[in-house]
C-alpha cells in the first residue's frame, strides 16, 4: 500500500513539474557576412517630382548589388552584445560606381529564439548613390540624397533549413531615419559618370526611406578533398576562409563522406581563397573562389599530402616523434594516440605510414597570406 501511494505521488508530482522543451541553438552569428536582399521603400519630393513614383513598388535589392550584413568577430558567445555594420546597397552603372556607407550595429542576436535586433547611426552627413534613371523632363541623371543622422534599427527572426542553412528574415518593414533640417535630407541631380554631388539640387519634403522584406543569407560551397593514402576520406574536414577583397578569415568544420565529397553551407560572401585541412594532413588553399554574387560555389577541389601527425601543417621531427612512440600500435593499444600516425587510415601504425611520412619530410601546408 505504501508503494502505491509513494508511486502515485511521484507519478502527480511530474504532472504538476512543468515540462522543458529544449532548444538547439543557432549558429553563432560572430565572424559571419551575409548578403542583405530585398526592398528599398523609397519617397520624398523634389523638383516638383515625387522620387518613390520614379520605383514604383520600391527598389529591388538583389546579391549583386552588394549590400552586405557584417558581424564583428567579437562578443560573446552567446551572442547577447554583438557589434557589426550594414553595408548600404551598391547601384552601380557602367559609367560609374559610386559607393554606398556602413551603417555601424549594435545589438544582439537570441541563439535560442532567433531574434535579432541590431541598430546604429551614421553621426553628421552621409550621401546615399541611387544611381542612374530618366527624371521627367530632365533625361538621365545619377540620383543621390544627403541625409544627416542615418540610422536604422534591423530587427529579424533567424532560422535554420532543413539542408542546414541559416536565414535571417523581416517579412515585414524596418524604417531607415534621419535629421530633419536646413538643407537636410537634400537631392541632387549629375552626369552618370560622376559621383561628385550634383550642382542641380533641391530640398526634400516628405521623404522616406524603408527595408522591406529582407533577407539575409550565406553561402554554401563544395567539392572533393583527396587524403593521400587514406581509404575512408571521412575525417573532419577544416575549411577556412581568406577574403581576397578585404575582411576577417573564417573558419568551419564539415565532414565529408567516405569518397571526399564535402558540402560546406553558411560560409561568408566575397572573393575568397579557400583552405582545406585535415588533421594528419597539410594544409592546400584554392584561391579565387568567387562568392561575390553566385551563392554557391561547386568544384572546390584539393589532394592534402600525408605526415602532420601533430595537425601544426607541417612535416617534421616533431611528427616523426608522434610515429615513434605509437610505432607498431593498434586502435585500443595504450600508445595509439587517436591514430594521429595513422596516415594511410588503416588502422595500425607501421612502416608503411612512416614511408609516408618520409616521402613528405620538411613540407610544409599553406597558409592564409
Amino acid at each position: 500500500m505504501q508503494v502505491r501511494t509513494a508511486f502515485h505521488a511521484l507519478c502527480l508530482t511530474a504532472l504538476l513539474i512543468p515540462h522543458v522543451t529544449a532548444h538547439a541553438q543557432l549558429p553563432d552569428l560572430r565572424g559571419r557576412v551575409f548578403y542583405f536582399t530585398g526592398t528599398l521603400d523609397v519617397n520624398g519630393v523634389a523638383f516638383g517630382t515625387n522620387f518613390g513614383a520614379l520605383a514604383p513598388g520600391g527598389i529591388t535589392i538583389a546579391r549583386s548589388n552588394l549590400a552586405r550584413l557584417i558581424i564583428d568577430p567579437t562578443g560573446p558567445e552567446d551572442n547577447s552584445s554583438l557589434t557589426g555594420g550594414l553595408k548600404l546597397p551598391l547601384f552601380a552603372d557602367s559609367a560609374a560606381t559610386c559607393v554606398n556607407p556602413t551603417i555601424p550595429l549594435s545589438g544582439s542576436f537570441n541563439r535560442t529564439t532567433g531574434q535579432l535586433t541590431l541598430s546604429g547611426t551614421i553621426p553628421g552627413t552621409a550621401t546615399l548613390d541611387f544611381g542612374v534613371t530618366t527624371v521627367p523632363g530632365l533625361g538621365l541623371q545619377r540620383i543621390q540624397v544627403r541625409f544627416n543622422n542615418l540610422s536604422v534599427t534591423l530587427t529579424g527572426t533567424g532560422s535554420v533549413d532543413a539542408q542546414g542553412n541559416l536565414t535571417i528574415r523581416n517579412p515585414g518593414s524596418n524604417p531607415l531615419s534621419f535629421t530633419t533640417g536646413p538643407n537636410t535630407p537634400r537631392l541632387a541631380l549629375g552626369p552618370r559618370e560622376s559621383c561628385a554631388f550634383g550642382l542641380m539640387q533641391d530640398n526634400v519634403s516628405d521623404a522616406l526611406l524603408s527595408f522591406r522584406n529582407w533577407t539575409a543569407s550565406q553561402a554554401t560551397i563544395s567539392g572533393t578533398v583527396t587524403l593521400e593514402a587514406c581509404s575512408n576520406a571521412a575525417q573532419p574536414l577544416r575549411i577556412t576562409l581568406c577574403p581576397q577583397d578585404g575582411g576577417n578569415t573564417f573558419q568551419l568544420t564539415v565532414t565529408p563522406d567516405a569518397n571526399g565529397n564535402y558540402v560546406a553551407r553558411n560560409v561568408n560572401p566575397g572573393l575568397h581563397r579557400v583552405g582545406l585541412k585535415a588533421g594528419k594532413w597539410l594544409q592546400k588553399f584554392v584561391p579565387n573562389v568567387n562568392l561575390t554574387v553566385n551563392n554557391t560555389a561547386t568544384g572546390i577541389n584539393a589532394t592534402l599530402l600525408a605526415g602532420d601527425a601533430n595537425d601544426d601543417n607541417a612535416v617534421d621531427v616533431f611528427d616523426l616523434a608522434v610515429l615513434i612512440d605509437s610505432f607498431d600500435s593498434a586502435e585500443g593499444d595504450p600508445n595509439w594516440n587517436d591514430g594521429a600516425a595513422d596516415f594511410n587510415c588503416d588502422g595500425a601504425v607501421d612502416v608503411l605510414d612512416l614511408a609516408l611520412l618520409i616521402q613528405n619530410f620538411d613540407q610544409a601546408g599553406e597558409e592564409c597570406p
